[in-house]
Order: C-alpha cells, then structure tokens, then sequence
C-alpha cells in the first residue's frame, strides 16, 4: 500500500494568499493577466517564508527584477534572472 504522505509531500502550492493579495507561480512564458503584475524582489524579500512553501527542491522562480531558488540552490534571492528560470511569481492586490 502506498503511503499517502509521501504523495503529499511532493505536492506543491501554485497560489498562496496574504491579506490583500494573492501571489501565484506560473510558467515564465504565460502572460501576465490583467490586474495582475510580476512579484517584486522586495516583496519576495518580506515574503520569502510564505514563497519557499511554493517551491521545490530546484525551483528558479523569475521575479520582476531578479529571482528566489529552491533548497537545492540554497532558497537565495539574487538581483537577475536568466533562461534558467521556467517559472514567475506573479501578484495581484
């Protein structure tokens, strides 16, 4: 029998809520939608605690200026971001 929590374990959230916003992952090459705009490196700063719980191991997730690492690199946020990122974080107030 499989043990459910190691199925759970591997889940990871796409969208997360802190009063008055909602900030999603989505693939870097999805538009933004309107009313909505890219995370903000300072706002992934104040917010890195609730962030790391959407990103696996290896994430490299693009923020409007820079990006925030998974575990695996170490959970950093750095000034840019290249074509090693697949995801973006995206807000809307």
């Amino acid at each position: 029998m499989l043990k459910l929590t190691s199925i759970f374990h591997k889940i990871k959230m796409n969208q997360i809520s802190i009063h008055p916003y909602t900030i999603r992952k989505v693939p870097l090459c999805q538009p933004v939608p309107p009313g909505w705009r890219m995370l903000a490196r300072g706002e992934a700063m104040k917010w890195k605690s609730c962030l790391n719980s959407m990103l696996t191991h290896w994430s490299i997730v693009a923020l409007d200026v820079g990006k925030i690492d998974g575990h695996g690199y170490g959970n950093k946020i750095s000034p840019s971001y290249g074509p090693e990122c697949g995801e973006k974080f995206i807000i809307c107030p």
